[in-house]
C-alpha cells in the first residue's frame, strides 16, 4: 500500500493506483489545470480532493512495481477530463469489468 498525502489529510491507496495516478497527477498539473479526484478515508467515508498546481501533493510508494498499462493511464485520463474525476476508490479490475470510461 502506499500513500497519497495531500495538505494534512493522507489516504492509503494501492501502490499500482498511485503510479498510475501520479502520470495523470504531473501531465494535469504540467498544463495547469485543476481536476477532482475521488479517495476513500479512513473512516471508509469517500471524500473528494480539487487538485491544482499549488497544492501540496506527496506520493509514497513501496518498491518499483510493475509497469503502467497505457489503457489504464488512458482511462484515468479520460476521467480527469471530466466533472466526477478520478476515481481512486474502485480497484481497477472492477471499473474494467464493468466497463466505465
Amino acid at each position: 500500500m502506499g500513500t497519497l498525502h495531500y495538505g494534512t489529510a493522507s489516504f492509503e491507496l494501492d501502490d499500482d493506483a498511485l503510479r498510475h495516478f501520479t502520470v495523470v497527477m504531473v501531465t494535469k498539473m504540467r498544463r495547469k489545470e485543476p481536476f477532482l479526484v475521488r479517495v476513500r478515508s479512513d473512516d471508509a467515508a469517500r471524500e473528494r480532493l480539487w487538485l491544482r498546481c499549488a497544492a501540496d501533493v506527496v506520493i509514497r510508494t513501496s518498491g518499483a512495481g510493475a509497469g503502467l498499462e497505457p489503457a489504464r493511464l488512458e482511462h484515468m485520463m479520460h476521467e480527469a477530463n471530466h466533472a466526477e474525476g478520478v476515481d481512486l476508490c474502485a480497484p481497477w479490475r472492477t471499473r474494467q469489468r464493468v466497463g466505465r470510461r
